[in-house]
């Protein structure tokens, strides 16, 4: 069944992801250290613009896939769902934001509060997201969680 489950392929990319966010993080405690070092800059600059592409993919994912599905086999998270989305947003453009920075110089000081807001989102999302997960898990029954397995393979091709 655990092949066959919705929800673990998603658990998979998160697990990707948050150690791609900790490199960042290692990255922006270098770079809080020596805010003029040019070269740093530039490695977190391309670091964040590699996460900023694998949270958007990861996001369309959930957003096109996931949520619809869940929507249809589990009303009552919708709510949930909303907050998620929102806070998509907001960790994409706390990203995006923190790119442009990290490739000026004098405007990477300005980073870290910017890079604070990402952090507080991103483990909000985590949170919003397992809560989530876990309800889903104890909700759906093995049909209904069959029914969105098919729902994200989408049509077959055959």
């Amino acid at each position: 069944m655990a092949d066959d489950d919705p929800l673990h392929a998603f658990e998979a990319d998160h697990v990707e992801l948050n150690d791609d966010v900790i490199e960042v993080v290692v990255m922006v405690e270098a770079m809080a250290r020596m805010p003029h070092d040019r070269g740093i800059g530039v490695r977190l600059a391309d670091r964040l613009a590699t996460l900023r592409d694998d949270l958007v993919m990861h996001f369309v994912r959930e957003e096109e896939a996931l949520f619809p599905g869940l929507s249809a086999e589990l009303p009552s998270a919708s709510d949930a769902i909303a907050e998620l989305i929102a806070l998509h947003d907001e960790i994409c453009a706390t990203v995006a934001r923190m790119v442009h920075m990290a490739e000026v110089p004098d405007r990477s000081v300005g980073l870290i509060p910017v890079f604070n807001r990402f952090e507080t989102a991103y483990i909000k999302h985590a949170q919003a997201e397992r809560a989530l997960f876990e309800l889903a898990a104890a909700r759906l029954t093995p049909v209904e969680r069959s029914a969105l397995a098919t729902k994200l393979r989408g049509p077959s091709s055959g």
